[in-house]
């Protein structure tokens, strides 16, 4: 259920039915029906509302931005040692 946003907004609320249909083959009783409460949530929330249709939560073929990672204190240091390594002709 944790990757519903990655599928096309159109084929989200078939995939959703198809796991709750899975789920009801969960044995123990208070699994199922916190399962059942989840799915109600999602259901609730995120598909039938009009305020968040998947069409609004939906990241389906959309562009990944790689300057997030440009923050992140390892990939500034990896960075630092290609460019030295470069630089020194050391590269591999």
């Amino acid at each position: 259920m944790m990757c519903l946003h990655l599928l096309h907004h159109g084929k989200i609320e078939k995939v959703l039915d198809d796991l709750r249909t899975a789920s009801r083959d969960i044995i123990d009783r208070i699994e199922r029906t916190l399962v059942r409460k989840l799915f109600d949530y999602v259901e609730d929330t995120w598909i039938s509302s009009d305020l968040w249709p998947p069409e609004a939560w939906s990241v389906h073929m959309q562009r990944v931005h790689i300057y997030i990672y440009i923050n992140l204190p390892l990939y500034k240091y990896s960075m630092k040692i290609t460019i030295i390594s470069i630089f020194l002709g050391k590269e591999n």
